[in-house]
Order: structure tokens, then C-alpha cells, then sequence
């Protein structure tokens, strides 16, 4: 079996193919092609290699070149074999090898080069998060030194490693926001680009992979007040100052829902945490006094 061409199951399965436009635009890494839901490539790259073809890689490569301009002859056997074959996939529609994608395909290109393709990629992702570890924690750390020292030592190098924790993390949270970003949102801009409706799966890969992060970095620092040995004294605290954030928050989403400036949108995603970190240290005192705390650490 030449390795450029597609097998002859494969061909059957991508000949049931039928143009969606509401199909689902995604991305492969390896050969750096945009692929469609309704082109069936997916399905189809499990009956290539079981006959050691990698017509699916080809023909993805090909079409990034027709887009880049820069057709790579190389490629064109498997582009030949299925036009023979299949003339109505939905892969050959002008709008997805036009030129216009270009742009496109190389934004997205260049946030995913750091996905893993084969195990030596794997090997330097699993490297990079060890490595990235301690950022991904930097911003609840960076939150919980600086309740604990603001009041007791305001001269206390843990102080100075907490607000340097803090905007680490923030920084972090916002280089991995606009990666999210750069990635999904390519996807959908293409997807409205050649007349997709509605917000479709790219949106909502992205809202949940930025809900992850956002969402997750409070929760991770409202848990490490939890754990503290100081009869929940810290907790509690923690508690009303997010409470008080919370209830910003609601009254700005209520607000101007939709228009808000760049200040109000870090307020919406981070506010919490200088809230909570300069909020607590002076919530104590308050708390003990009207009795909400019984034992003050």
C-alpha cells in the first residue's frame, strides 16, 4: 500500500461524506491543517494506519499549502486520488483552501506549537507543566502570604514573595487566557468566516478551558485558607472578603453587562484576589470583635 493513498475502505467511508454548515472547524497540529467535522478525516486516519497509509497527513499538508499559496507538489497524490474518487467531498469547497485562511492558519499555528504530535513531544509538554507547576499555583500562593503577613510583619520577606507571587500568577493567568484564545478563537473566526452560525463547539472549548483557570485559580485559594491550623479564623475571613467581591461583581455584570471597560473585566476575573489578600488581615480584627471569630491566630 503506497503510503501517500488513501485505502480503498477509507475511500467508501469518506465518499459518505456530505457538506455541514454547521460543521465543527479544528486543527491538527502535526500536519498544521485546518479539519472539518463533516470531511470524515477523522475517522478515516484509523483505516489508513492499519493499512500504513498516511493519506490523511498528505492531503491535510497539501490543502495548508494550496491556503499559504505555495502549493507543495510533493503532496498532490492523495488531493488527485480522492477528487477522482470522491469529487464531492466537502474538503475541496473553495472557501476551505482559499488563500483568505491564510492568516489564520498561521496564528494558530504558531500558539499550538507546543502540542504534542509524537512521545519526544510528549515527553517536553510533560516537562513544561512540571516546569509551569509552580505558576499555575503562584496567584492563591501569592494571595494566602500576604493575608498571613500583611498585618503581623509588614516587613517580612514573605510578604515580598507574596506580592511578587501574586503578579507572577496574574501574569500566568493571562499568557494562558490569551493562548486559550489565540487557539479556539482562531477556530471560530474561521468557522464564522465561511458562514457557520451560532456560537459552536471552538466557543464553548474555549469558555470552559478559560472557566477552568479562572474559576479554579479562586477556588485553589480559598481552599488553602481552609487547610490552616488557626480554628478557621483565616477561613472565615476569606469567606466574607469573597462574599464582598462577589457581590461587586453581581452588581457589574448586572450593570453594564456586556460593556464592560478593561479595568472592570480584571475586576471580573482576578478582583478577587487582592480582595482576599488585603481584605482578610483587616476583616480580623472586625470578625473577633463582633464575635464571629473565637479563636484569632
Amino acid at each position: 500500500m503506497d503510503a501517500m493513498l488513501f485505502p480503498s475502505e477509507a475511500l467508501a467511508l469518506l465518499r459518505d461524506a456530505c457538506y455541514d454548515p454547521e460543521a465543527h472547524c479544528g486543527f491538527a497540529g502535526l500536519p498544521c491543517g485546518f479539519n472539518w467535522s463533516d470531511e470524515l478525516l477523522v475517522k478515516a486516519r484509523p483505516i489508513c494506519l492499519a493499512h500504513g497509509s498516511r493519506a490523511d497527513f498528505y492531503l491535510m499538508a497539501y490543502r495548508s499549502s494550496l491556503i499559504r499559496g505555495e502549493p507543495i507538489e510533493e503532496y498532490l497524490f492523495p488531493w488527485d486520488q480522492l477528487q477522482a474518487a470522491c469529487p464531492d467531498w466537502p474538503g475541496f469547497r473553495p472557501e476551505r483552501c482559499n488563500t483568505e485562511l491564510a492568516r489564520s492558519l498561521e496564528r494558530i499555528s504558531a500558539w499550538t506549537a507546543l502540542i504534542p504530535d509524537d512521545a519526544s513531544g510528549l515527553l517536553r509538554a510533560c516537562l513544561f507543566f512540571v516546569c509551569a507547576l509552580p505558576l499555575v499555583i503562584a496567584l492563591p500562593v501569592g494571595v494566602q502570604l500576604i493575608a498571613l503577613n500583611l498585618r503581623q510583619d509588614p516587613t517580612s520577606p514573605w510578604l515580598l514573595a507574596g506580592i511578587g507571587s501574586m503578579f507572577a500568577g496574574f501574569l500566568f493567568c493571562e499568557f494562558y487566557r490569551r493562548m486559550v484564545a489565540g487557539t479556539f478563537g482562531v477556530l471560530s473566526e474561521v468557522a464564522v468566516s465561511l458562514g457557520a452560525h451560532g456560537r459552536g463547539p471552538a466557543a464553548i472549548e474555549m469558555f470552559m478551558a478559560e472557566a477552568v483557570m479562572v474559576f479554579g485559580q479562586r477556588v485553589m485559594a480559598i481552599l488553602m485558607f481552609a487547610i490552616l491550623m488557626d480554628g478557621g479564623a483565616h477561613f472565615r475571613a476569606c469567606c466574607f472578603a469573597y462574599l464582598g467581591y462577589e457581590v461587586g461583581a453581581i452588581l457589574l455584570l448586572a450593570g453594564r453587562w456586556k460593556s464592560w471597560t478593561k479595568v472592570e473585566l480584571f475586576y471580573l476575573r482576578w478582583g478577587w484576589a487582592p480582595i482576599i489578600a488585603f481584605g482578610v488581615p483587616w476583616l480580623l480584627p472586625a470578625l473577633k470583635a463582633m464575635g464571629l471569630i473565637r479563636v484569632f491566630a
